[in-house]
């Protein structure tokens, strides 16, 4: 996978602003449960440390994300292309409408 388009730090700057522009609710909840489970599972109190961490959290913020799938169109084994995987927020790409997909 290749993280791609990186958004400006003056336009993303914490995660609750991620929320916001990207509609995405339930993203500090999802964020904190990872954390808890995949960083802070051996202290004493996982929860807590999650949320300290999420609160001092340095944001970076993509809206397009690169990765192999099979290709389909070939019959050869071990062949990928390139999909693209975009999310505008609430402004629309390439003339399109907005995309909120939680990518």
């Amino acid at each position: 996978m290749t993280l791609h388009s990186k958004q400006l730090i003056k336009e993303i700057y914490n995660i609750t602003h991620i929320v916001e522009t990207f509609m995405i609710p339930d993203l500090v909840r999802h964020v904190e449960h990872f954390l808890e489970w995949n960083i802070c599972q051996a202290k004493a109190n996982p929860q807590l440390d999650a949320e300290r961490i999420l609160s001092h959290a340095t944001v970076e913020s993509y809206n397009r994300l690169e990765i192999l799938v099979p290709d389909q169109d070939v019959d050869a084994d071990n062949m990928y292309k390139v999909q693209q995987l975009h999310t505008t927020g609430r402004k629309g790409w390439r003339g399109g409408e907005s995309r909120r997909d939680s990518v």
